[in-house]
């Protein structure tokens, strides 16, 4: 988280404005059996606006069955790796904000 926030110096500020505590503490992750959740195939337009809410929702929604109050308990959610689809949703959200 360290990283994150020397990276982005205004972030822990933000944050805390919107009403989401940037996590203050480490709490070391117990040992336990990794899990896999492998995605499906999607017939979706994933390198669109109007495809990129489908993408997350079958991510969170289907594939790891979350529900919209365990995203929010959960906070922040760290993603890396698929620029264009954070990118994608950086767009997103702007859009409907």
């Amino acid at each position: 988280m360290d990283i994150l926030f020397n990276a982005f110096l205004d972030l822990r500020q933000r944050l805390q404005a919107s009403g989401i505590d940037p996590l203050i503490s480490v709490l070391q992750i117990p040992l336990h059996q990794t899990e896999q959740h492998p995605l499906p195939a999607m017939h979706i337009d994933e390198s669109s606006l109007e495809g990129t809410p489908q993408v997350f929702d079958i991510m969170f929604r289907k594939s790891l069955q979350l529900t919209e109050e365990d995203v929010w308990k959960h906070g922040v959610m760290l993603c890396a790796e698929n620029q264009l689809s954070m990118s994608l949703l950086d767009k997103y959200m702007v859009n409907i904000g």
